[in-house]
């Protein structure tokens, strides 16, 4: 039985996600203290207006529940990276100034790890490839 462009799709990049996260996982851990879920939460919170978001905005956005959203969320506010914000359905994080610093820190790893999974890829084939796949969280 062949495979639709669909399924292998859906395979083939849960497979590059997954050699993503172990690659910055072991580098953003061992240079910056930092996990692969850490630097793409506080990106993300980075980007947001005053810094701030609610946990079901948050959740939404890193494709998580709740609950998990708010168990790294509050790991995250317990070291000082987060301010907790609001209560119950209200609650929202805010990122602190310590955690941009160690975004800016951060981002160079990243980069290189970036770099180093795109290296057996076509270089002309790279931009419309990340173009295409913005398309896909839109």
């Amino acid at each position: 039985m062949s495979r639709g462009h669909g399924l292998q799709l859906c395979i083939a990049l849960h497979r590059a996600h997954a050699a993503l996260r172990l690659r910055l996982d072991d580098q953003l851990g061992m240079l910056h203290g930092l996990s692969c879920d850490d630097l793409m939460l506080m990106d993300w919170l980075s980007r947001q207006d005053a810094g701030k978001a609610s946990l079901r905005k948050l959740a939404t956005a890193q494709g998580l529940g709740l609950s998990a959203v708010l168990r790294r969320v509050l790991a995250l506010e317990k070291i000082g990276m987060l301010e907790p914000s609001g209560q119950g359905a209200q609650r929202a994080t805010r990122i602190r100034e310590v955690a941009r610093a160690a975004l800016r820190s951060a981002e160079p790893t990243a980069e290189r790890v970036g770099e180093a999974l795109l290296k057996p890829l076509d270089p002309t084939a790279i931009a419309p490839l990340i173009e295409q796949l913005a398309r896909l969280h839109s």
